[in-house]
């Protein structure tokens, strides 16, 4: 009995972490693969105990949609989208458990209503998913801490003229609520300046197709975190919104 334990816990460790795999491919956003090992071995753990003797205590299909529903939350609440991988995760699971019921008692209807929820969901929540990717950014400033989703765009290749290090570049609203810097301010970086209405800030010379050159107020934050390792950054903040602010509120280069 307690083998059997083992191998289901296992089994539904592995399934797990591929559908963790599957939430991350098709929304474009990473998630740490710690994080990700985690939640899996949360799972494969109550499979196993509910392998158990004691198992009536502990098993039942509500708790187990409500240990999923909080592996879910814990996973992505500070992402982007955070309501769509959730609802993702569970009918990515509702699948596989509509899949077992037709492989064992014929259940053709709930597999396939499963498949059809699954499709409206990466179709119409993760549209641009396949072709982005996302990762998770904490800046640090006068004691606050600031979590914003960026979108990893090859095509940004703004740098630090002094040291060549690439760097992030943040919407107005970002900066805004990070620095206090008004709109206004932002986009006039040079009265700006001149005035210092904070410390650190400097200017980046920018260029982008179709416009002239211009100039970004900067600043070196230490100690942020991107896509959950601890960094140095240089921060540049937008004049205005960077796209989709919905989906995204950050640049950052392929080097970065």
């Amino acid at each position: 009995m307690e083998k059997l334990a083992i191998i289901t816990g296992v089994f539904n460790l592995i399934v797990e972490f591929i559908l963790l795999m599957a939430v991350d491919r098709i929304s474009g956003f990473a998630t740490p693969l710690w994080k990700k090992a985690i939640c899996a071995c949360v799972i494969g753990l109550y499979a196993t105990l509910c392998m158990l003797q004691w198992s009536a205590a502990i098993s039942g299909s509500g708790l187990r949609w409500c240990l999923l529903a909080v592996v879910g939350i814990a996973l992505y609440w500070r992402s982007g989208k955070c309501l769509p991988k959730i609802m993702l995760f569970l009918l990515l699971n509702f699948g596989v458990e509509g899949f077992q019921n037709l492989a064992q008692e014929k259940e053709l209807l709930s597999f396939s209503l499963a498949g059809v929820v699954i499709a409206f969901i990466c179709v119409f929540c993760f549209r641009d998913g396949a072709s982005q990717r996302y990762i998770a950014v904490e800046l640090c400033y006068g004691g606050r801490s600031l979590h914003l989703t960026a979108l990893v765009d090859s095509g940004n290749t703004l740098r630090d003229p002094v040291t060549g290090e690439p760097v992030l570049i943040i919407s107005h609203k970002a900066a805004t609520e990070l620095t206090g810097l008004t709109r206004a301010q932002l986009s006039s970086p040079l009265d700006t300046l001149e005035s210092s209405p904070i410390m650190g800030l400097r200017l980046i010379p920018y260029h982008s197709i179709g416009m002239d050159n211009g100039m970004l107020l900067a600043m070196a934050l230490p100690g942020c975190k991107l896509a959950g390792k601890e960094k140095d950054l240089l921060v540049a903040f937008a004049p205005a919104g960077l796209g989709k602010e919905g989906a995204f509120q950050a640049l950052v280069g392929g080097d970065l």
